[in-house]
């Protein structure tokens, strides 16, 4: 369809919109990882990048500064080595529940990380 209305990939995931957008999604990854973690699989029905989603399509500048603001817990969180063996015993579980938090987890650093 893009290519339909003269997009090229190759310009579009080059976009300032497209790149802001990839950044609230991996907000989003990171918050459902540490609610996992730390707040026993409790996700609030807003996610960190969904809530600054609307305010980035009016004043990109503003939500993104909004979003440093708030990104300060869930990032630190994803620096703790502690994670790693806590990650790797509820990936392995045999109870679902704990195999599902585990990779939400293990996702959530993995962009974490890809973000830096």
């Amino acid at each position: 369809m893009l290519l339909k209305l003269g997009r090229r990939l190759e310009k579009y995931v080059q976009d300032t919109a497209f790149k802001l957008g990839q950044l609230l999604a991996v907000a989003d990854t990171v918050h459902v990882g540490y609610c996992m973690d730390m707040r026993n699989g409790s996700v609030p029905p807003t996610l960190l990048g969904n809530s600054v989603f609307t305010m980035a399509q009016k004043d990109p500048a503003r939500a993104l500064a909004l979003l440093s603001r708030r990104w300060k817990p869930y990032g630190a969180w994803a620096q703790q080595p502690r994670l790693a063996p806590k990650v790797e015993m509820l990936r392995k579980s045999e109870k679902p529940e704990e195999s599902a938090h585990g990779w939400a987890i293990f996702r959530a650093l993995s962009e974490a990380r890809r973000v830096k």
